[in-house]
Order: structure tokens, then C-alpha cells, then sequence
């Protein structure tokens, strides 16, 4: 779903039919667009409502999936998300080539949603992005090293693009 104003948002989930199909949905994958990085209290409140609509009618979802087109990760994740029963969230920077400021930034948002009370299961944070994964491991193996170390202490997984368990920046 490419979501772009709060009005899109349930005009997308009605016309493509969430409630009757949400029962046997597994995986969901949102988009965030660019614009949002500048409106950090509009973004929250969009992904809090995605969340609630998801929450509503999909009680077997397994992964979440975001992808952000800029840098919109740097807005802090909503706090009073509704309950999801998700096993996996995938987290993609459409931007194949960043900083080592980005590199922590993606790793911490994803980390953001691990360990809450509204996501039981939540216990894997999967780079869904390939690109992602190698620029991670060339360019940024301290980094990451260091976020597979937090990782582990934590008992969560880090997987790669494939579902593989990254140990570290090999």
C-alpha cells in the first residue's frame, strides 16, 4: 500500500477489501513515503492507524514489512500502537547507499518495535532489502557487529533478505 494523506489510508484498506480477506493475510507491506519525514506527528499517527486496521482484520498476520523511500525512519514509532500478533518485521531504506548515521538509525527503528507489550511475538527483525544487507556487511561491519551483539544479548533474531540469522558482517 502507498499511503499518502490519513484519508488515503481507509479508502486504500476499503478498496482492497482488508476485512474479508484480512482472516488469511500473512504478510503486510507498507510503504512510507518521503513526505512524511517532514511531518513526524502525521506519520505516527499513520502508521498507529495502518496498525489499528491491521489489528482489526488480520488476526493471522505473521510479518510486517515497511519500506521508507527517504529517511522518514527518523520519526519516533507511535506509542500507543494497537496489539499485533507478528512474528517478523522487515524494515527496507530505499536508499542503498547511506552513512553510518542511517545504518543506526534503521537497525534502532527496527529495534524500536521489538520488546513492546503491543507485539507479544515479535522477536525477528528481518532487512528485507538485499542492497540493504550489503551495504551493511561492506560498508558499515562494526555496526552491524555490534547490533547482531545487542541482538543476541536480547535473544532476537537479525535476519538477512533471505531469512538467514546474521551473526555479524561476514
Amino acid at each position: 500500500f502507498l499511503l499518502n494523506r490519513s484519508s488515503d489510508l481507509l479508502h486504500s484498506i476499503n478498496d482492497l477489501h482488508i476485512p474479508p480477506h484480512g482472516q488469511t493475510l500473512k504478510i503486510a507491506h507498507i510503504l512510507l513515503p518521503c513526505s512524511w519525514e517532514h511531518s513526524p506527528a502525521y506519520h505516527r499517527s499513520s502508521i498507529e492507524n495502518y496498525v489499528s486496521q491491521l489489528s482489526q482484520h488480520c488476526p493471522n498476520l505473521q510479518e510486517l514489512h515497511l519500506s521508507f523511500t527517504e529517511r522518514a525512519m527518523t520519526c519516533p514509532l507511535p506509542l500507543n500502537l494497537p496489539p499485533l500478533n507478528i512474528t517478523t518485521l522487515g524494515v527496507e531504506l530505499r536508499w542503498h547507499q547511506f552513512d553510518a548515521c542511517f545504518c543506526n538509525q534503521l537497525l534502532k527503528y527496527g529495534c524500536s518495535w521489538l520488546l513492546r507489550d503491543e507485539f507479544p511475538k515479535l522477536r525477528t527483525l528481518r532487512l528485507i532489502s538485499e542492497p540493504n544487507v550489503v551495504q551493511l556487511r561492506m560498508n558499515h561491519a562494526g555496526r552491524l557487529g555490534h547490533w547482531c551483539r545487542v541482538f543476541q544479548a536480547h535473544k532476537l533474531r537479525l535476519e538477512d533478505n533471505f531469512g538467514n540469522l546474521i551473526n555479524g558482517p561476514s
